[in-house]
């Protein structure tokens, strides 16, 4: 199954033209945005990955993740919290990824969706902010 619009896009071989399921794949393109398929939590409980995926996604293209994602995430952190550390190598690389494209669009949407505010998040991600300097960054600039 798919999780964004802009991946469901696929190549009719015959015809040489593009087939569009979802009806949104070709405007979410020219909005550079990354939208879900259906409901942000059918796409995110199917497969929690997905969470880091909008935001490696948005930051490799320089797309905006819709807000209903966004929402979607914030407010249900714990439930992602608790996937994230089970699956740490994978969700690291992709966040390691997603800040080697757009360090300030990464650092945004962790900050916007709280995942900076869940302790074990903080924790497993640590060494991977702290060598690129922004974790440090990221609690001085909110200690105020």
């Amino acid at each position: 199954s798919r999780d964004f619009t802009i991946n469901t896009l696929h190549l009719n071989f015959e015809t040489k033209k593009f087939i569009d399921y979802t009806g949104k794949a070709y405007e979410d393109l020219k909005l550079r945005k990354i939208r879900a398929i259906s409901t942000p939590k059918i796409i995110f409980e199917d497969d929690p990955k997905r969470v880091m995926r909008s935001i490696y996604l948005a930051s490799k293209l320089g797309f905006e993740v819709e807000q209903d994602i966004l929402d979607y995430i914030k407010n249900n952190i714990v439930s992602i919290g608790k996937y994230f550390t089970r699956e740490r190598k994978q969700m690291t690389d992709l966040l390691a990824k997603s800040l080697g494209y757009d360090e300030e669009k990464t650092m945004n949407f962790m900050e916007e969706t709280s995942l900076f505010k869940y302790p074990p998040l903080v924790g497993r991600y640590k060494d991977v902010l702290i060598r690129r300097k922004l974790l440090s960054r990221y609690l001085l600039e909110n200690e105020k």
